[in-house]
């Protein structure tokens, strides 16, 4: 029962990636086939096949989730919202379900459930978090060599951050419907999940702002704001060039400045600062601020500058002359004896930027430039380079996919059936679409 569930739901996820991948940019049939799937295998696991339901929608999604573009583009956006209202009515109806069971169970158990539960149920509050810590302490080394670092504050918050929900309490519904289990048992299965529900959205989620706080996790790592105050900066500084030219062009003559400084960065970093409680605006402003007359760099300037990806660490020359602070990527400025520091702000910098070319990939995937198969490459390679940080290994990862594998090699012998003419093509126009796809970036 516990294996057949995932091993249905996995079959399930499957067919359904290879069925909506068919489907091209179909509101309402694709979002009506997400709906009808999750009640069908639930209802195939639980009357049909008696393996756990749970697990089998469990899997089915997370499957899917790998693959989420074979939902169409422009049907993403709408199915996200009709999911999003499912989700929240569905949530309202378990917590009113399970509180009308267990106000039931308490009436017509008053002598099953006594005070010595409500401590068991705190007992047990205890046991998760130490289970949890310990699930994170033996999984820690696993965790770190799939690239992802964790600090002993980033461990705190996923031991505390384990909030039960709607999940549990469908799971526990299920044991309550159970007939084959004795009444007294059910309610006592009821209350203590219940309890647990309770007290992890009381405790854990009310504190865990203040937990996140009180570690200094919510302003992120030195080198990353150094970077978005860098980044911060340069928007600022193409803004003033280009306020400047607009105002000497009798175009905009008539444009209403003082509304258009509302929507400016500046005004928009103090509202964001007002709302998050930070201080980015403030070290904005610390920063020194050229004359916004200032002429860019100019491309052999920029030239002369190594980049991130020709080099394995920051350059050491200094680069603070006054023709070559408004370059475009103001970080390398950085000068510092500190390798380890050096090798952060690069890192930064590549995951910054390999993020900012998955967006890329998706647009193009949204505008139809590119196809689903040529996305998911790009997206899994980018994946992979973000894990290693490394720009090369993007690339290097996707030419793998310009060789012809071993099915194509194979058919090759059998050159005079069109099946292999057909399979080619489709490798030359995935190819293309590929490096058409790493020029646009």
């Amino acid at each position: 029962m516990f294996v057949g569930g995932p091993l249905f739901g996995l079959a399930c996820g499957i067919i359904s990636v290879i069925v909506l991948n068919r489907i091209n940019n179909e509101l309402e049939i694709e979002i009506t086939f997400t709906f009808g799937l999750a009640y069908l295998i639930f209802y195939v696991a639980d009357v049909e096949l008696g393996v756990s339901a749970v697990l089998a929608l469990v899997t089915a999604g997370l499957y899917m989730s790998k693959y989420k573009y074979c939902i169409s583009s422009n049907v993403q956006p709408a199915m996200a919202s009709a999911w999003r209202i499912a989700t929240y009515f569905i949530n309202i109806l378990i917590f009113t379900i399970t509180g009308l069971i267990l106000a039931r169970s308490f009436i017509g158990t008053a002598t099953t459930i006594n005070g010595k539960d409500f401590g068991f149920s705190i007992v047990l509050y205890i046991m998760i978090h130490v289970g949890r810590a310990l699930t994170v302490i033996i999984l820690y080394p696993l965790i770190k060599c799939t690239g992802a670092y964790l600090s002993w504050k980033d461990c705190i918050i996923l031991i505390w951050s384990g909030l039960r929900g709607s999940m549990a309490l469908i799971l526990v519904l299920i044991v309550t419907l159970d007939t084959q289990i004795d009444q007294v048992t059910r309610d006592r299965f009821l209350f203590h999940v219940s309890m647990i529900v309770l007290l992890t959205l009381i405790i854990n989620g009310t504190s865990s702002k203040f937990v996140v706080k009180l570690l200094g996790l919510h302003h992120g790592t030195r080198e990353s704001e150094l970077v978005l105050v860098q980044a911060l900066e340069h928007m600022r500084r193409q803004t003033s060039w280009k306020l400047s030219a607009m105002k000497r062009d009798e175009t905009f003559a008539d444009v209403d400045w003082k509304m258009l400084n509302e929507y400016l960065p500046d005004k928009l970093l103090e509202e964001l600062d007002e709302e998050n409680n930070t201080h980015l605006h403030q070290q904005l402003s610390n920063r020194p601020h050229e004359d916004s007359t200032v002429n860019p760099t100019t491309d052999y300037e920029l030239q002369t500058i190594p980049t991130v990806y020709q080099t394995s660490s920051l350059p050491s020359s200094p680069l603070l002359t006054r023709a070559r602070s408004d370059i475009a990527l103001p970080i390398l400025n950085i000068q510092t004896p500190d390798d380890e520091f050096n090798k952060n702000i690069r890192d930064e910098l590549i995951i910054r930027f390999l993020t900012a070319m998955s967006i890329d990939y998706e647009k193009q995937w949204y505008l139809g430039m590119t196809h689903r198969k040529t996305l998911n490459i790009l997206i899994k390679s980018v994946e992979q380079a973000k894990q290693k940080c490394s720009l090369e290994l993007h690339w290097k990862l996707i030419l793998e996919h310009f060789r012809l594998n071993i099915f194509l090699q194979f058919l090759m012998k059998f050159n005079y059936f069109n099946l292999f003419n057909r399979f080619l093509f489709n490798h030359i126009f995935q190819t293309i679409e590929l490096v058409l796809s790493k020029l646009e970036n």
